[in-house]
């Protein structure tokens, strides 16, 4: 089912993807591990039809809204710490 649903995937649909998966993750509710689940489950079922690097590069870009703008910056530091590890 999640194949079907990502075989004709678009740049543009992989980048609203990585904004609702920011989105999840700057709330103050733990989408995490579901989040990751979410995406494990998705690699393994299209491997080499999904755009990594596109949702990747979505995933870093930086937001203007005024829902990130005014994120505490305590929360941002979090963030990076337990987030965005490489």
């Amino acid at each position: 089912m999640i194949y079907t649903m990502f075989i004709s995937i678009c740049s543009l649909d992989i980048q609203i993807m990585a904004e609702i998966f920011q989105d999840l993750l700057c709330n103050r509710e733990d989408y995490l591990r579901a989040l990751r689940a979410l995406l494990r489950e998705i690699m393994r079922a299209v491997r080499q039809d999904f755009n990594f690097l596109e949702f990747s590069l979505g995933l870093m870009a930086e937001r203007t809204e005024i829902k990130f703008r005014d994120m505490d910056s305590q929360f941002k530091v979090w963030l990076r710490r337990n987030v965005f590890q490489f």
